[in-house]
């Protein structure tokens, strides 16, 4: 799957498809020159147009839109991810058990979380860590008591939507 990375980085020899990708791991990694920040939480990025793709996120505009299913996305390389996911291959094959993912990522994930068992999100209030995002955001809600999904018969509250269908 290199075959189409073809910019090398002079520092630590990542591979990327495009001049540009190669420009902005270089001045973020290397360099860490970041001189486009976001007047709306004050992140900064190393070139403006990364800077205008975070905007979307403050203003929930999704122009990239699957023709499949609808779905939509902030940035195209999100829709060309997100198509893998109507594909039947799964080119990514897991070394430790041979199961196969249909994106780089998804591989990248389970090896973490499955077979190295790294936990690289930690709360930072009782400093508990979790292997997924989504586990930590559940968390969360033990420390503020928050229980969003409502059983609507007896009115009892829970943190988990899987919670709430078991109950």
């Amino acid at each position: 799957f290199n075959s189409t990375k073809k910019f090398k980085c002079p520092e630590c020899q990542k591979l990327f498809s495009t001049n540009g990708n190669l420009k902005c791991h270089f001045q973020n990694i290397h360099l860490n020159n970041k001189p486009f920040t976001c007047e709306i939480c004050g992140k900064k990025y190393p070139l403006l147009k990364r800077l205008e793709i975070h905007i979307r996120t403050h203003s929930g505009t999704k122009p990239f839109t699957c023709n499949i299913c609808d779905s939509s996305f902030n940035e195209k390389g999100n829709l060309i991810t997100h198509l893998k996911t109507h594909q039947k291959e799964r080119p990514y094959i897991c070394s430790f058990c041979n199961k196969g993912y249909k994106t780089k990522r998804h591989l990248k994930d389970h090896v973490e979380i499955c077979h190295l068992k790294i936990k690289k999100f930690k709360c930072e209030l009782c400093g508990t860590c979790f292997a997924r995002k989504s586990r930590l955001k559940i968390h969360l809600m033990i420390h503020t008591n928050i229980k969003p999904f409502l059983c609507n018969i007896c009115l009892k509250r829970f943190r988990e939507k899987s919670n709430l269908n078991f109950h």
